[in-house]
C-alpha cells in the first residue's frame, strides 16, 4: 500500500520534465553526501577534508567491495 504522501510526490515527479527530474535527482544526491559529511564530522575527531570526502565515498559505495577496497587504500595513504 502506497501512502497519500508518496503518491503525491509520484504525481508530482511524473509532472516534470526529464531534465527537471534530474536537476531533482542531482539535488538529492548532493543533499545526502553532505548529510554523511556533517554526521562524519560530527563523529570523527579533527581530519583533513580529503579524509573526510574518502569516509563519505565509503559509506556511499559501502555495497560495492572493490570500490571499498580502493577507497581503504586511498584511506591509509591521508593524514588523519
Amino acid at each position: 500500500m502506497t501512502s497519500s504522501v508518496e503518491q503525491q510526490y509520484q504525481k508530482e515527479m511524473d509532472a516534470l520534465l526529464p531534465y527537471e527530474r534530474m536537476e531533482r535527482c542531482i539535488a538529492m544526491v548532493k543533499w545526502s553526501r553532505e548529510l554523511l559529511e556533517r554526521q562524519i564530522r560530527s563523529d570523527q575527531h579533527p581530519s583533513s577534508e580529503e579524509r573526510i570526502q574518502l569516509i563519505v565515498a565509503r559509506r556511499i559505495y559501502s555495497s560495492s567491495p572493490m570500490i571499498v577496497a580502493h577507497i581503504d587504500q586511498r584511506l591509509d595513504d591521508v593524514p588523519g
